[in-house]
This record gives structure tokens, sequence and C-alpha cells, in this order.
């Protein structure tokens, strides 16, 4: 049998990527889920195939012995990267230098694994929303306050004439108040989609990291389009974006100056970026991107 290993318990409502993307290769797959204790027992008295082993929050999973064990009874093991942040457990270090271990990711091979694969499993984020009038007018991010997008931070979240607002954790809030007094903060609760509709636009940035390794789009690119909300891109995710297919200069800007000026043709930028990608399955990409490296 084939099994799918996910390091938290895979819920109908879970909006968490890796729980997502667990799910999705099981069905497509044809294998069965493993993301709890008592699965992950029951499953070791079967042979296994293939293990798919998904990047996850492995810091609260109480099955990571039997994640080991399992790993070390399949005849393959396929790490399945959707953040180059999120590392391999060290209870699977072993298994990393295994000539039956490999990666599937959505980040280039930066590491140098012998065996790796690139696909964008960012793409399952990707939704169709339908297009709504906004309620407030400016910028707007949402994430957590990440170190190495420090310097981007401090380049479109300042007060410079565009109102700006960020949805994240409250503990993050005194972080991204340093960088602008004036800015929106709002308590991140359940599916950012719900609420992505309020707002004008939005930006996407990246790591400083992703400047200078290949990396597929993250998944709020897949979101705010999806939402039909007009998402600006920093001029410097260029590389990002063109190697997804995805660049257009109408949508580029360098400073908040920039931002300005194009909101005054936001309604036209925005029917653009819409019909850019009304025809676009990215699902369906993904699947074919996906099986071809099995």
């Amino acid at each position: 049998m084939n099994i799918v290993i996910n390091p938290t318990k895979c819920t109908a409502t879970s909006i968490t990527a890796s729980n997502k993307i667990a799910v999705w290769i099981a069905r497509l797959t044809k294998s069965h889920l493993v993301d709890t204790k008592q699965s992950a027992l029951d499953t070791l008295e079967y042979a296994i195939d293939k293990a798919f082993v998904v990047n996850g929050m492995f810091g609260f999973c109480d099955f990571r012995d039997e994640i080991a064990a399992l790993c070390k009874k399949a005849k393959e093991v396929i790490w399945v990267g959707n953040d180059y942040a999120i590392k391999m457990p060290t209870h699977l270090n072993a298994i990393k230098n295994d000539i039956k271990f490999r990666r599937i990711a959505q980040y280039s091979n930066y590491d140098g694994i012998a065996r790796h694969d690139y696909v964008d499993f960012n793409k399952l984020l990707h939704w169709n929303g339908t297009k709504r009038t906004h309620k407030y007018d400016g910028l707007f991010y949402y994430g957590a306050y990440r170190k190495d997008r420090d310097k981007s931070f401090k380049l479109w979240l300042k007060d410079e004439g565009v109102p700006v607002h960020v949805s994240t954790a409250q503990k993050n809030f005194p972080e991204f108040k340093t960088l602008n007094k004036s800015m929106n903060l709002y308590k991140a609760e359940g599916d950012i989609r719900r609420v992505l509709h309020l707002f004008q636009s939005s930006i996407y940035i990246e790591d400083e990291f992703t400047h200078k390794n290949l990396m597929s789009p993250a998944n709020r690119f897949y979101e705010v389009t999806g939402a039909k909300v007009l998402l600006f891109y920093d001029a410097s995710t260029r590389r990002t974006l063109e190697h997804a297919g995805y660049w257009d200069a109408d949508f580029a800007v360098n400073n908040l100056a920039e931002v300005r000026e194009k909101l005054q043709n936001h309604e036209q930028l925005r029917n653009k970026q819409i019909a850019m990608f009304a025809d676009m399955d990215f699902v369906k990409q993904l699947e074919t991107e996906f099986l071809s490296v099995l």
C-alpha cells in the first residue's frame, strides 16, 4: 500500500496548506492517509510501497517515532515540501541519506538533495472567488512577521500616503506597529478568503532567501488573485513570477508612490488581472505536474 503521512490531524475544515496537500495527494494517488498516532500504529501492520511525508507542524506531532518506523518500512520515502523553512525532523535524518529517499517540493534544489523534483503545490490554494466591491481603500497584507521579509515590510507597510491594513496573530501586532503607527491591524481568525474581498489591493512580496533561490509563488499569490482582488507585484519578485509565467509589468511597483498612482486606475488593472487568470485551472495543472514526476 501507499501512504501519505501528515504530522497533524487533517480535519474537513482545516485551512492549513500542508493539511490540504496531504488530503489532496491521498485522494489523487489513492493512498492511505496517516494523520494520527492510532492510524500510524495500525498502518505499521502492512507492507508499504511509497510513503509521502508532508512537511508540517512536527512540533505538535505525538507520533514521530511511528513516522520514523513507517518510513523505515517503506520501499520509497518522498518528502513533500511546500515551505523551504520547514526542515525535516531529526527523527528522519537517517532516511534523508538513504537511496530510497527523494523530495518533491515547490522550491529549487538549493541544498543539493540527490533526488529532487520541482512542483508548485501552492496552486492547490487557488480558488474562484466572486468579484466584489471593496470596503477599505489601500494596501492589505496578511501573515506572520517573518524576519526574512523585514526589508520588504519596511518598504511597503510604512506611512506614506497609502492606507495600510495588516491581518496577523495578535502577538505580532507590536512588531508591525513599529513600522507604521497609523496602520490598521486585524486579528487573524479563520479562513482569509472570507475577508480578502474587503480590501482594495494587496502586495506580493517574498523572503530575501527567495530572491536568491528559485521558488514557486507563495500561497498568498493564489489566494489573492482567486479572490479577484488587485495584487501588486513588488518589482523584486520578477524572477519568481516570470518563472511561473505570471509576470506583467502593469502590476509591478517599486514603491508606495507607484502604488498610489496605479490605484487611480484600480478597476482597469483589476479587470485585466482577473482576465489574465480567468481560464487557468491551477489544480488541474498541479495534478499533471505531480503525476509526471512520480
